[in-house]
């Protein structure tokens, strides 16, 4: 699902994709400011046209603050426009276009301090499910991780060179399908990959 970040510029190449895949039916998540101007020179009016008929706004007119809008197509395409996102706004969208949380941790951890951050990537590379989890900041991070699907889960530490088992891995059932959940202790300024199948 994409989440565009607010720009004032975006790719018409890029913008055209995420057009499409809200034509199918597809969810969009537009955050802060919708682009107006293309990065391609002479794009700027396809730009807007194409904005305007996945969220059903100008994005040349300003946008109160606050403004939360919703637009729907036949095809069941959902996209939701949150000028001032927020973790709360925007579980709230997921919520309401009814997208599963790919990945999800118990009880929201913040850092409490340091000027760090709390922070993953998932990428999907020959199959497997590649997870970095991060913390960049002073405080230990104690939470608990559950990752989309019924996986086999696996840490890998290029530092030394190992792979074992995780330890703690069971199978949660939701709503929305079935979720892996692992016990997760993160120390300040560290990092973990996490390698599922």
């Amino acid at each position: 699902m994409p989440v565009l970040p607010g720009a004032d510029v975006l790719s018409l190449a890029a913008l055209r994709k995420v057009k499409a895949f809200y034509d199918a039916g597809g969810a969009v998540i537009g955050t802060s400011l919708l682009a107006a101007k293309s990065a391609e020179f002479g794009e700027d009016a396809s730009v807007r046209e194409i904005v305007q008929s996945i969220f059903a706004i100008d994005p040349t007119k300003p946008m109160p603050d606050g403004m939360t809008q919703m637009h729907t197509n036949a095809q069941g395409g959902r996209a939701i426009f949150l000028r001032n996102p927020s973790p709360e706004a925007l579980d709230k969208a997921l919520e309401t276009i009814k997208v599963s949380k790919d990945v999800a941790f118990s009880g929201n951890p913040t850092p409490t301090s340091g000027n760090g951050f709390f922070s993953y990537i998932h990428k999907v590379k020959d199959g497997m499910n590649i997870y970095f989890l991060g913390n960049s900041s002073d405080s230990a991070i104690a939470t608990t991780v559950e990752l989309r699907g019924d996986l086999k889960l696996q840490l890998w530490d290029p530092a030394s060179r190992t792979i074992q088992d995780i330890e703690g891995v069971r199978q949660v059932s939701r709503e929305d399908g079935v979720y892996t959940s692992f016990p997760l202790r993160l120390q300040p300024l560290s990092a973990l990959v996490v390698v599922a199948r």
